[in-house]
């Protein structure tokens, strides 16, 4: 009886296969075999039945005498005196000791008293109906064996666990995680989708310009890296950065100079010329960069003077005297593009012949004698003089 109290009813078993052990916790039961082996040292339910059968029902306890009523009845009995004297009737001691011997003592019927259940504790036991009732919800060796067939054995255990992630797996993907601070600093999902409310969908998109080779037309705003190719109008106050000069620019990165010209310093770079002064004249130097002259300069000369070379555009050699004067021109070379002027005034009551000397045997329209002008008195007479880099000649 005690041992079926302590079994679990089909409600238990219900409740307890719910929550399912663990493969790791089933692995640590007993194996059907071992469960098998157990049971079958189990008394069934025939064997409780034939032994519920021999002990006493209640009522049949009931109907006995208790520890109680039996000290009432034997107060009631016979006293010492009472019993010697009946005693004397009866049988005599070898008789009764041969009696007795054969009957239970007192120590006896206390021992096997005390292995006998109470009216109390009889009286909490199940009858044989409550307890076929109770065994009929109980699970048999079947149903056990069934429940435990649908579990995982040891190897399907082995088999799931290895599929599974180690703490080591565990640890490792969980530093590749974020943090609940970096979560933290992430758009909620309300925010991400306000901020997407407010960009182009695929819709709006499917509109613009393709990111490869876009054509556009209108106002363009912003920044616009990459090459532009066809025309472009408007202004381009907000283009930054250097534009090469086979796309338009001046291949330049610096400011210009206030007043200076633009020139190609290179087939790549424009560069700017210096602003020069008021009344320059700007000049070329062929391949080098260009470059501002004075239109013109003056010099006073003496009757023997060889002439520098011009300093600007026009070169004005100035004499005024009585002696025939005698000039000696520059290098050519050094003079390609400058007009030098000679300006003689004849202050000699006669004539005088003014010379004029080719440098280092260079021609005077093309001859290489030299150049004489007669010069009457108080006659200013000016004479141009040009060069090819080679030769000089006169112009007027």
């Amino acid at each position: 009886n005690e041992g079926l109290a302590t079994k679990a009813s089909t409600t238990d078993l219900t409740t307890g296969l719910a929550t399912k052990a663990t493969k790791v916790e089933v692995a640590e039961k007993a194996s059907k075999t071992e469960l098998n082996e157990g049971l079958a040292t189990k008394a069934n339910t025939a064997d409780v039945n034939t032994s519920l059968a021999e002990k006493a029902t209640k009522v049949e306890v009931a109907e006995k005498a208790s520890k109680i009523e039996l000290n009432e009845g034997l107060s009631s009995k016979a006293n010492t005196a009472d019993v010697n004297t009946s005693l004397s009737e009866k049988a005599t001691k070898t008789e009764l000791t041969d009696g007795l011997a054969i009957k239970a003592n007192t120590s006896d019927v206390n021992t096997s008293l005390s292995e006998k259940a109470t009216k109390v504790e009889v009286a909490e036991k199940a009858s044989k109906t409550e307890l076929n009732e109770g065994l009929a919800t109980k699970a048999n060796t079947a149903d056990v064996n069934t429940s435990l067939a649908e579990k995982a054995s040891k190897t399907e255990l082995n088999e799931g666990l290895a599929t599974k992630a180690s703490t080591s797996d565990l640890t490792t993907g969980l530093a590749e995680k974020a943090t609940k601070v970096e979560v933290a600093l992430k758009a909620s999902k309300t925010e991400l989708a306000d901020e997407l409310a407010t960009k182009a969908n695929t819709a709006d998109l499917d509109t613009k310009a393709p990111l490869a080779s876009p054509v556009f037309t209108g106002t363009i705003t912003g920044n616009l890296t990459g090459n532009v190719t066809g025309n472009v109008t408007g202004k381009a106050s907000n283009v930054t950065g250097t534009i090469a000069v086979a796309n338009g620019g001046t291949g330049q990165t610096s400011a210009l100079t206030p007043g200076g010209i633009m020139y190609g310093s290179s087939g790549t770079t424009a560069a700017t010329t210096e602003a020069g002064t008021s009344g320059q004249i700007l000049t070329s130097n062929g391949a080098a960069s260009p470059g501002w002259i004075t239109n013109f300069s003056f010099v006073t000369a003496t009757a023997s003077y060889s002439i520098l070379d011009a300093p600007t555009l026009n070169y004005v050699v100035t004499y005024v005297g009585a002696t025939a004067p005698i000039f000696t021109l520059p290098v050519p070379a050094n003079n390609i593009g400058k007009t030098i002027i000679v300006n003689y005034k004849n202050t000699n009551s006669n004539s005088r012949t003014l010379t004029i000397i080719p440098n280092n045997g260079e021609t005077i329209q093309l001859s290489t004698a030299n150049f004489t002008k007669s010069v009457a008195r108080d006659i200013i007479q000016n004479i141009h003089f040009v060069t090819d880099g080679t030769n000089w000649f006169v112009i007027n």
